[in-house]
């Protein structure tokens, strides 16, 4: 941020090195570019000279001391976790991709955790962190936001209206790589207060049943860095190091989803085949 406005200062000042118009645009960018360019490099090295020689430490421990220890305690804990499904599908439900703004803040955070798990499960030591980035994307976020693949299941195997049916069989193979936006927006999610009950809930339950049985050391916490878009029962097998445990947890969770969704899809399913109906009688 501070480099951004430093260049922005000097062109406007014009503090620069102007070339010809004759010259190549491409060579008279860079000439633009080493005044601030060298006042940059020499101010940041100033910064960490001063860091090393008076605080005995180097610039990325000190903003870990003063940032991401922080976020750490916030992000790390039963609350913080709690806290940052509840905003993702909050913002999730007026059409923001709520998780990409939680994970703007907490990632770092969230993907140091699971290193250190690994550390700790290749040595053979206890395991630190419950939550992490793993944790989230592969026990809560079953299907992506909203445990998003319970109800495409629904859709798939118990729609009488035709739409929702062709819906179930569009976005059902894509939800089980964790991209649900062809349900979040065909359905659609979001803006739908039928849905939103459940699509809020149901991740908090997922979430309470996680912590609580890795808590109670019957599930093994995550202890790999697995992809987001990890398939279901494979991703939770992958991410507890090759624990079976891991694979049931997620089925469990997929099972509390679908029940938690089912009373709604059900209305929802007879509100749309009823219109169908009504459509087809009067054409």
């Amino acid at each position: 941020l501070i480099t951004a406005e430093i260049f922005r200062l000097f062109v406007q000042k014009n503090i620069v090195i102007r070339m010809p118009e004759n010259v190549p645009p491409a060579v008279s960018r860079s000439f633009i570019a080493l005044i601030p360019s060298f006042f940059c490099l020499s101010l940041f090295w100033v910064i960490r000279l001063l860091v090393e020689s008076f605080g005995n430490t180097n610039v990325h421990d000190l903003l870990y001391s003063l940032v991401g220890q922080p976020l750490s305690i916030i992000g790390g804990g039963f609350i913080g976790g709690l806290f940052a499904i509840m905003f993702t599908s909050l913002f999730w439900s007026v059409g923001i991709h709520g998780w990409d703004l939680v994970l703007s803040v907490l990632q770092p955070t969230w993907i140091q955790m699971i290193d250190e798990n690994r550390i700790a499960f290749q040595n053979g030591e206890t395991i630190p962190h419950i939550i992490n980035y793993t944790f989230m994307n592969t026990f809560v976020w079953i299907g992506g936001s909203g445990v998003i693949l319970g109800l495409a299941i629904l859709l798939l195997v118990r729609s009488k209206s035709k739409y929702l049916k062709e819906l179930g069989k569009l976005g059902f193979p894509s939800t089980v790589f964790n991209v649900n936006e062809p349900i979040m927006f065909g359905l659609p999610v979001v803006m739908n207060p039928l849905i939103l009950f459940p699509y809020i809930l149901t991740p908090v339950v997922c979430y309470v049943i996680s912590y609580t049985t890795v808590a109670m050391g019957i599930v093994r916490p995550a202890v790999v860095l697995v992809p987001w878009s990890m398939p279901p029962i494979i991703g939770g097998y992958l991410a507890t190091g090759g624990h079976i445990s891991g694979a049931i947890l997620q089925l469990v969770n997929l099972t509390v989803s679908i029940a938690i969704y089912y009373p709604f899809f059900k209305m929802l399913d007879n509100r749309t085949l009823a219109s169908e109906l009504g459509s087809e009688s009067g054409a």
